[in-house]
């Protein structure tokens, strides 16, 4: 389901303008991107191939136990496991990272021949209408510029902001 949220925010005028922060139902109703469970068993499927002597036994991701928590397993230390553990789980870590990024370039480049549902065009100009402030966590960060490029025949107004750590 499509995470919306509206919120007042003021802008440089002092003029209200809605917020709108998109979820990953967003990406899965406009592109039929795949959600987490199924975009990490793509990748798991991958690094499995390329390595399967890094990983035992085959994992099925579900709302009970998510590939995003599975992952973050990998990418920290465990208490509960001695520095060889640790170490493997930093190896099938990398290999599944390596795996998530070919497979999210692949369902991406296929998300891009396809044309959008007529709504989202329509979505798009009310939101361009009422100068909407969009936020997105999701991961496919880079077809909604190519469509909002498309809708509008004008250069994009999304811009991608890095959430890295500065420590």
């Amino acid at each position: 389901m499509t995470a919306l949220f509206q919120s007042n925010a003021v802008d440089e005028t002092s003029r209200l303008r809605d917020v709108v922060i998109l979820g990953a139902g967003f990406s899965y109703a406009v592109c039929r991107l795949p959600l987490g469970n199924l975009l990490g068993q793509m990748a798991l499927d991958r690094a499995f191939q390329s390595a399967p002597e890094l990983f035992r036994s085959s994992i099925t991701f579900s709302d009970d136990y998510p590939f995003e928590v599975w992952l973050s397993q990998l990418a920290a230390d465990q208490p509960h496991l001695g520095p060889i553990d640790n170490g493997l789980n930093a190896v099938r870590f990398a290999s599944v990272r390596a795996a998530l990024v070919a497979a999210l370039r692949e369902v991406e480049a296929q998300a891009l021949v396809r044309q959008p549902p007529e709504w989202f065009y329509r979505l798009l100009t009310v939101w361009h209408l009422k100068q909407s402030t969009l936020v997105s966590f999701n991961y496919d960060t880079s077809s909604r510029p190519v469509w909002l490029q498309s809708a509008s025949n004008r250069q994009s107004c999304l811009h991608r902001i890095s959430l890295r750590s500065t420590a």
